[in-house]
């Protein structure tokens, strides 16, 4: 088998250069040889001077001076490489995201052998992020059901997914040895073949942002295809996201306590998500989101949050029903 092209797909947001460069002078290290597309999404500098410096195979710069979100800057990313033939892989990356020096060639020796058992278009390998807790307690063994989105399960809330939740602590020590199985993954980390993107298509723009991403990836299960987590393909993300940096509480969900109007959007992408691919009984669906609600209503009368739960509900309604109005939200 001849030895794999790859291309580097990387979303930059906002004018973020030192987490591009620090990205780029990463990657020039140790993939000298792959071909890079750098998606400036929001950025009001045209990057192709700061990036000259760089000696990839190639480097292809696309220039938005408003940030349209993670969907939009993923799927030009992803066309662009389909327009070449310089590439076989694909590697998405976010700006922040660090990889190990050595993460590349692991991600590649295990593509090389996975496509032994499984066609270009049937699977997926996927970088530990290490920040992320849900792929790290999966690659020290806690079970897969415990940490990704379940059937009928309102926003990460099931009566029939409270048992497994307390299983997160429990470990399995021959489960860092070998890929594990997950059902949908984030973009940052991501490898796989550039046939994989003719079987399941590009991001939905529409998402904007949040959920955008398990949509995507899940889309590789539905197919019966597989991702598969890398324990020792490592990457460290710089920044973390808003919602990991939440301070959230029993007395202070998330979903009640935002930043910004993103809550709406994570809220509504999720709920729109698992309505499309994860309910396989309504009535079990319909139980979980109304107890979930009623939960949040009653914090939200004890807390004086009444205008964020209206807020949720509003994103729950538009979720259930398929409306996707970012352009009000990004106001």
């Amino acid at each position: 088998m001849k030895p794999f092209a790859l291309h580097i797909v990387i979303v930059t947001y906002n004018n973020r250069w030192d987490y591009l460069n620090t990205n780029l002078t990463q990657l020039e290290n140790c993939a000298p040889d792959s071909s890079v597309v750098v998606v400036n999404n929001g950025g009001d500098v045209d990057l192709s001077k700061n990036l000259s410096k760089y000696k990839f195979s190639s480097l292809e710069i696309i220039n938005s001076s408003s940030n349209r979100g993670s969907a939009w800057a993923f799927k030009v990313g992803i066309q662009s490489v389909l327009n070449t033939d310089r590439s076989d892989l694909i590697f998405l990356l976010d700006d922040d995201n660090l990889i190990a020096p050595d993460a590349i060639k692991i991600l590649t020796d295990n593509f090389t052998q996975y496509s032994s058992h499984y066609s270009f278009d049937g699977f997926a390998l996927m970088a530990i992020r290490l920040q992320r807790n849900y792929l790290t307690a999966v690659a020290a063994g806690a079970s897969v059901e415990s940490h990704f989105p379940q059937a009928n399960e309102f926003l990460g809330f099931g009566i029939r997914q409270v048992r497994n939740k307390f299983l997160i602590g429990k470990t399995n020590s021959t489960a860092i040895k070998r890929g594990i199985r997950i059902p949908c993954a984030p973009y940052g980390g991501l490898f796989f073949h550039k046939n994989l993107i003719k079987k399941i298509g590009l991001p939905d723009e529409r998402f904007f942002v949040y959920a955008d991403d398990f949509e995507f990836t899940y889309r590789i299960s539905k197919s019966g295809g597989g991702i598969f987590l890398i324990p020792n393909g490592k990457i460290s993300d710089i920044e973390e996201s808003w919602q990991a940096r939440s301070s959230e509480s029993v007395f202070r969900p998330k979903f009640l306590f935002p930043e910004n109007n993103l809550t709406y959007i994570a809220v509504r992408n999720f709920v729109y998500f698992q309505k499309q691919n994860l309910v396989t009984n309504q009535f079990y669906f319909w139980v979980n989101k109304s107890l979930y609600t009623l939960i949040l209503l009653l914090i939200a009368i004890f807390t004086f949050r009444m205008g964020a739960f209206k807020r949720f509900r509003k994103a729950v309604n538009d979720g259930i029903k398929g409306v996707f109005d970012n352009k009000f939200y990004l106001n």
